[in-house]
């Protein structure tokens, strides 16, 4: 996955982690077809798959050992078969936008060795040169971490003023475009956007159901211009120049910032800021089961109840036509509901009529 809400990604891990986790029981998926995850590359770091066989574009060898640390994890396979493939830059001895020369000297140091390599942990260890900055990726200074800070980060509510802002220590001084957050809700009818705003307070986002977005790429998709990217999952990209001359109008958008200091759903992109959380109606679509897909016309699955549950909130039921599909096998009793009249008289009585 690249840029995807969190509930979304554990709901792909669980439908299949019967093929992908390490200590998995291979022999009872020895009649299954053959399953190819193609991935980006956060697959390196914080997964625990354990594949059978790896094709990979080269990189630097610090992101090649991580990347071979799936590749038959905990050893159950007598040998497991790694296929390192160049492209035409690479050859050419070209620096790559993101690594610089490492990927074509570890490249170089790949083919200085008899094929077929024994890449297994011990085996590189031991054939490894003294320095190896020519190989890794290149990597900037981290700023100093002082125990202050920890104090202050640890104050979530309120939140400790002043609190040190923690992207400098996750992403490195030399920070890349910032992010904002997406949210899509079913319940916000887009020919009503006057409605929004008391309509997200009853419910606030929880950060489960949001998708972090480059602020460029929100922008450019809320104006519908045309030219929004897929977002790598690369860190410290940097706002595009030669983009070309956005319309000033978007589509109507809410930024929540609480029910007092949001303002009504806004037509400027212009106006976003980094980290603002922006929430949208589900029929906008932009997202699909994998993540972000700015081509993506279907309306988006809203998933605030299930973020409630995991976050421990108090337990709601909104009442919108597009949400009866999620009441599963209650759908039948509570469709009345639906119809409950303006008056809060009247609504009131229709719901203990169905409750009861």
């Amino acid at each position: 996955t690249g840029r995807c809400r969190t509930l979304d990604r554990d709901a792909l891990l669980q439908s299949y982690r019967q093929r992908l986790l390490a200590g998995r029981d291979r022999r009872a998926q020895q009649e299954a077809p053959p399953l190819i995850v193609v991935a980006t590359q956060c697959v390196e770091a914080g997964a625990d798959f354990d594949f059978d066989a790896l094709v990979t574009e080269c990189c630097p060898l610090d992101s090649l050992r991580q990347r071979l640390g799936r590749l038959n994890r905990i050893g159950e396979l007598p040998e497991a078969e790694a296929v390192i493939v160049a492209g035409a830059d690479t050859l050419a001895g070209k620096p790559d936008p993101i690594y610089g020369m490492a990927m074509a000297e570890t490249w170089k140091w790949l083919n200085e060795r008899r094929q077929p390599l024994d890449l297994s942990p011990a085996a590189v260890a031991a054939v490894l040169s003294a320095s190896l900055e020519s190989l890794n990726a290149p990597a900037a200074p981290g700023p100093l971490l002082f125990p202050a800070y920890c104090d202050l980060w640890a104050q979530t509510s309120p939140v400790a003023v002043p609190s040190p802002d923690p992207a400098v220590f996750l992403h490195g001084p030399q920070r890349g475009e910032p992010d904002v957050q997406i949210v899509w809700r079913a319940d916000l009818d887009a020919d009503k956007p006057e409605a929004w705003l008391e309509t997200v307070a009853l419910s606030p986002p929880l950060a489960a159901e949001a998708l972090s977005l480059s602020l460029s790429s929100a922008r450019a998709w809320l104006e519908e211009a045309g030219h929004a990217t897929n977002d790598a999952d690369i860190e410290g990209g940097s706002i595009p120049e030669d983009a070309p001359p956005r319309e000033t109008r978007a589509r109507p958008f809410l930024v929540w910032r609480g029910k007092d200091d949001s303002e009504s759903p806004q037509t400027d992109a212009s106006r976003l800021r980094p980290g603002d959380t922006v929430i949208v109606p589900a029929a906008y679509g932009g997202c699909d089961l994998f993540g972000w897909n700015p081509a993506s016309r279907e309306a988006v699955a809203d998933i605030a109840d299930r973020a409630r549950l995991i976050a421990r909130r108090p337990v709601q039921l909104r009442l919108h036509p597009q949400l009866a599909s999620t009441w599963e096998g209650a759908s039948a009793l509570l469709s009345p509901l639906l119809a409950a009249g303006d008056e809060p008289e009247d609504a009131v009585l229709q719901v203990q009529r169905v409750l009861a």
